[in-house]
């Protein structure tokens, strides 16, 4: 459903002393260089130019005006809550076409992990091939109104079991009649979701994970990841079905995940540099943690060793 955005009179109608200094969060809900293969849950890519060929382009944050008039903080979160969640429920009904409403082809190619801009037609057939998934807006943050045409804010959400944080940039525009906010592409965001966690720490080192703890008893972890190796790795956790090993990554050729073996969220890490992974609602049991990036020859690194196991137990 699209909503309409409200009045700029009105977002301007309230001062604040520093937007930047006073941050909104707002809960919505009670209760993201992609190396993993193509047909798996989508996950935002850096932000892109029209002209980027590849997805592991450097990510470009649009050079935005500093924001010097006052605005009313709450409404422009209430009004960027509204449009996030509206299309967070497109993604999750697989209403693409809708989605398309929300969304500038530059957002829509970064959708599916791609630098490339993405018109309608060509959006809507590359997400018909992913799996369904539940997508949910957790928290607006740090909202920011730029002119009276661009906002920004930084916005934690989910992707099945994978939180995200990126900072969104929103352009009014008119939609069926209607003035919206769409948006138009996303950035790393910086900022910190309130979610409580169980950190798990990760070393990589010689094509080996170490994990400390590898039991939990949370349904939120927190992975802090340091990778030691002079090239870049990833964290690809995995929930293999009973009767499923992890032999099949290996034994299954083609870009998608095989039968039995459902992706539960991935972080790459650069060589010898420092990642994060946050994942929530993971039921209790064993997951696989692999690493299917390749090596000189092309075999992935799990072929020579790279993958482990941590547990959930139940509470």
């Amino acid at each position: 459903m699209l909503v309409p955005a409200s009045d700029i009179p009105d977002l301007r109608a309230t001062p604040v002393t520093s937007p930047a200094a006073t941050p909104a969060t707002s809960p919505v809900r009670e209760r993201q260089v992609s190396a993993t293969p193509l047909g798996l849950p989508t996950v935002i890519g850096p932000a892109a130019t029209p002209t980027a060929e590849a997805a592991s382009a450097t990510p470009v944050t649009p050079p935005l005006a500093e924001t010097t008039a006052p605005f009313n903080v709450d409404l422009l979160t209430e009004d960027l809550v509204e449009a996030t969640t509206s299309l967070a429920s497109c993604l999750t009904e697989g209403n693409f076409s809708k989605v398309v409403d929300h969304t500038s082809p530059i957002f829509r190619g970064q959708l599916v992990g791609t630098s490339r801009p993405l018109p309608e037609s060509d959006y809507v057939s590359l997400a018909t091939t992913f799996p369904q998934i539940e997508y949910t807006i957790l928290e607006i943050m740090n909202p920011e109104l730029v002119d009276d045409t661009t906002a920004t804010a930084d916005v934690v959400w989910s992707l099945a079991n994978q939180v995200r944080v990126d900072r969104w940039t929103f352009t009014l525009s008119e939609v069926q009649g209607l003035d919206v906010w769409t948006i138009d592409m996303a950035a790393p965001g910086t900022a910190t979701p309130s979610i409580e966690s169980t950190t798990i720490t990760v070393g990589i080192s010689d094509n080996r994970y170490t994990l400390y703890p590898d039991t939990v008893s949370d349904d939120t972890v927190m992975f802090h990841v340091m990778n030691d190796d002079p090239v870049d790795h990833e964290l690809l956790v995995l929930k293999l079905d009973d009767g499923v090993t992890s032999g099949v990554l290996l034994r299954t050729p083609g870009p998608n995940l095989p039968d039995g073996v459902t992706m539960i969220g991935q972080a790459t890490i650069a060589s010898e540099g420092e990642g994060r992974l946050l994942l929530t609602g993971l039921e209790p049991g064993a997951y696989t943690t692999v690493c299917l990036l390749p090596d000189e020859s092309g075999l992935p690194h799990m072929a020579s060793g790279m993958e482990t196991t941590f547990t959930v137990a139940a509470p």
